[in-house]
């Protein structure tokens, strides 16, 4: 009985030496800025907005996250997304004017 007792031990004190020297199990990475990266990527595929309306961008795009009202009838679209986005300036017939500001984590 005391034989099993010492092998149990023993057993025991090898699986912790293993777990100490093999380190701490994988640390699973999530990568944040994907969708930044997708809603990016979908502008470049648009290529020059000069030109186009609010809804031939939004129907490459997808809906904006924000939409704000302006002088002279002007509307401000905004899309962003974890690592990206982009302020875009459209006149009152809906037609692009001009990009306010647009940030993309590098």
């Amino acid at each position: 009985m005391e034989i099993l007792y010492a092998i149990a031990v023993l057993i025991g004190i090898i699986l912790a030496i293993v777990k100490l020297v093999s380190g701490p199990p994988p640390v699973r990475t999530v990568d944040v800025f994907a969708p930044g990266r997708a809603v990016l990527g979908r502008f470049i595929a648009l290529g020059d907005m000069t030109g186009k309306t609010s809804t031939q961008i939004r129907a490459v795009v997808g809906h904006p996250t924000s939409r704000s009202s302006i002088a002279n009838g002007q509307t401000l679209l905004q899309w962003q997304a974890t690592g990206y986005h982009i302020a875009i300036l459209f006149d009152a017939n809906e037609r692009f004017e001009k990009i306010t500001h647009e940030y993309a984590h590098h």
